[in-house]
């Protein structure tokens, strides 16, 4: 048998043995929990700050007698953004199956030259959906989704406004 001093260990109220960490061990787990708190924190804030510069502008379909926009009609939203790279991303719902859309910043007055810049374009999928992204430079003023079939190049080749989408507010 060997010949070792008796140790009392400390049992808790199960009967196992209670072990107690080195307060140093304690002190670092403290300051362990405490820096991940604050990287969540640095995260959070971090990915609040990257979409806080965003901005958003809803598009929806109109009535072309009042310019109030239809209830229960098709709408896309665009959120766009400057910085740290111009960009923008637009839904739309509620729109014609397999129709080829333009997302557009339209120039006044009516007969510009160019009248329009073509943002970027797509097509509604088989739930009415369409997804554009592109660059966001540049642009202001009223954005609207349109047919791409009404277009030739940057100017209108026909008129059909309960086909599109008008902006609800200028950018």
């Amino acid at each position: 048998m060997l010949n070792t001093p008796h140790v009392a260990l400390p049992y808790d109220a199960e009967g196992y043995v209670a072990f107690t960490e080195n307060p140093k061990v304690e002190l670092m787990k403290g300051w362990i929990t405490t820096i991940m708190v604050l990287m969540c924190l640095f995260l959070m804030v971090g990915a609040v700050s990257a979409a806080g510069n965003a901005n958003f502008v809803t598009l929806v379909a109109k009535d072309p007698a009042t310019w109030e926009p239809i209830e229960g009609g098709a709408w896309g939203r665009m959120m766009f953004k400057e910085v740290p790279k111009p960009m923008f991303v637009f839904n739309g719902k509620g729109l014609l199956l397999g129709q080829d859309y333009s997302l557009i910043n339209y120039f006044d007055p009516w007969g510009s030259v160019p009248q329009c810049a073509i943002l970027g374009t797509g097509v509604a999928n088989d739930e009415g959906c369409v997804n554009i992204k592109g660059n966001a430079a540049g642009f202001s003023g009223k954005i609207w989704l349109v047919p791409s079939k009404d277009l030739t190049g940057t100017q209108f080749n026909a008129w059909n406004p309960t086909e599109y989408l008008f902006e609800t507010a200028l950018i």
